[in-house]
């Protein structure tokens, strides 16, 4: 059943002047260009395609093959750790009882209850990531699709930063063609590239558009870890061998793992080091002086390889020390480098606030109860601070959707209600929650949200009492008992009857 309570009523704006438009699109693209290094590199790092940069020309040759078998990805970890506990539950309004179902029914309408961790994890790796709210009549709710920093951009106003006054997506087709997409208060622009690489009106589809007002530009940026200006590179990007330019930025946003790329760079170059050593030094180098070479068809002596367990010959003066000599040479200790990597682990670890028994399993003891929760405190906030960032933009969406359906809940404030992020055991959790609820008076279903179940959920327990409350009622009716199973106590005293069977 549809929502909307009168979709042919709607206010537009007026049509504003093309020509100004083209070049606000231009502007937009020209921002998506300077971006576009900085998130490809973002991209590759949460992929584990890291630079060789760190490792010497020469060395870069033998050994660069190792990288991709030996280098340990910390960075997606980075992004995951927190990601992984962020989940909307429903959304509330001020003042309201009980959570939204129409607002969480376009939500699931979206698929968002699946796809939400794709939205939460773009954001942390590029410090940005969009949602778009359209309307297709074919629907029944408006459509909310994610938008990857790649593809989508906005404007803010210069006056005051929530408010976007432009987007623009532009994609490529599987087919090679190139299309964008430019929103503005009250209208939107669709334009294609030519054959010569000119942007036309786009065919197939209306060019020029009209929005309703209360909807404004529908795109909602998710901004990670948002700042009052555009964030510059970090220094470890600006420089060789990865260039970014100085203007390349992703709103106001930053990424979960912009300052510690260097980090995982020397952690890379330590294991490479270290894969090395063990192979070249980590098993004892024979040696002979005096020993004659082997030599080849042209007399000449054959150079030996250096390799595990081999023999290295050594020429010498027979006439100032003719005693052949053979010996070994002992193996490397390769302690060293395990010391210099688990340092620069816990480096990074200390600097994104992950937990080091995260990065470090084996190799530290894991904490449990209050050690537990005292190590995992920088974590909890971390994520705290996502929820406080992200949640109002989430909500926003739901208002833009209700503005799509002429739903007077658009001037309504949604928050989502997320599910709990700290790490707790079940037991520990429910007698949490429920000396809370004792002490504080807490309602039942806001205690049931507490230990982490849904609305969905929530909504079926309801169910389930009430249905218990209508049997028991029906018992009591048929045979004459409390609703406890047990017969009344006859007035003589005498000891309660069995409760007949059902």
């Amino acid at each position: 059943m549809s929502l909307y309570t009168n979709p042919e009523v709607r206010t537009v704006a007026p049509l504003t002047d093309l020509s100004d438009n083209e070049e606000r699109r231009d502007n937009l693209i020209a921002r998506l260009d300077a971006r576009r290094l900085l998130c490809d590199i973002y991209e590759d790092y949460y992929e584990g395609r890291h630079t060789l940069a760190f490792i010497p020309a020469k060395m870069r040759q033998q050994v660069g093959h190792l990288l991709a078998s030996t280098a340990d990805n910390y960075l997606a970890m980075v992004v995951q750790a927190a990601v992984e506990r962020l989940a909307v539950q429903g959304f509330t309004t001020p003042g309201a009882a009980e959570s939204d179902k129409d607002a969480w029914n376009i939500w699931q309408a979206n698929l968002l209850d699946e796809t939400e961790p794709q939205l939460w994890t773009e954001s942390a790796k590029h410090g940005e990531a969009y949602l778009l709210v359209w309307q297709d009549t074919t629907d029944e709710f408006p459509r909310i699709t994610l938008e990857h920093p790649l593809e989508m951009v906005v404007e803010r106003d210069p006056e005051d930063r929530n408010r976007i006054s432009a987007a623009l997506k532009r994609w490529m087709t599987d087919w090679g063609v190139e299309f964008c997409t430019l929103y503005l208060p009250g209208e939107v622009y669709r334009w294609m590239r030519d054959g010569e690489g000119e942007w036309v009106e786009r065919s197939g589809v209306e060019f020029r558009g009209t929005l309703p007002l209360d909807v404004g530009v529908p795109v909602v940026p998710i901004v990670n870890t948002p700042a009052m200006l555009a964030q510059r590179p970090p220094r470890a990007l600006l420089e060789w061998p990865h260039m970014v330019g100085e203007d390349a930025h992703v709103g106001l946003g930053r990424s979960d793992y912009a300052d510690v790329i260097g980090t995982q760079d020397s952690i890379n170059g330590c294991i490479v080091d270290a894969i090395t050593a063990s192979k070249w030094q980590g098993f004892r180098l024979r040696y002979a002086i005096g020993v004659e070479a082997a030599k080849d068809e042209q007399g000449q002596d054959i150079e030996p390889e250096i390799s595990p367990g081999a023999l290295l010959l050594i020429n010498y003066d027979k006439d100032q020390d003719p005693a052949p000599q053979i010996g070994d040479l002992g193996s490397a200790d390769l302690g060293q480098f395990i010391d210099l990597i688990v340092q620069r682990i816990q480096s990074l670890s200390s600097r994104t606030r992950i937990p080091v028994h995260y990065l470090l399993s084996g190799r530290v003891e894991l904490p449990s109860g209050e050690a537990l929760a005292a190590a995992e405190a920088g974590l909890s906030m971390k994520i705290t601070g996502k929820k406080k960032a992200g949640g109002p933009a989430l909500g926003r969406a739901i208002s833009l959707a209700f503005a799509w359906m002429n739903d007077a809940r658009a001037q309504e404030r949604f928050m989502p209600q997320f599910a709990q992020h700290e790490y707790s055991t079940e037991a520990a959790l429910a007698d949490a929650v429920s000396k809370r609820s004792q002490a504080l008076g807490i309602p039942q279903e806001q205690a049931w949200r507490d230990v982490g179940y849904t609305d969905d959920q929530i909504t079926a327990m309801r169910k389930m009492i009430e249905d218990q409350l209508r049997e028991a009622k029906r018992r009591a009716e048929k045979y004459g008992i409390a609703p406890n199973g047990n017969a009344p106590t006859p007035h003589t005293g005498e000891p309660a009857a069995e409760a007949p069977a059902p």
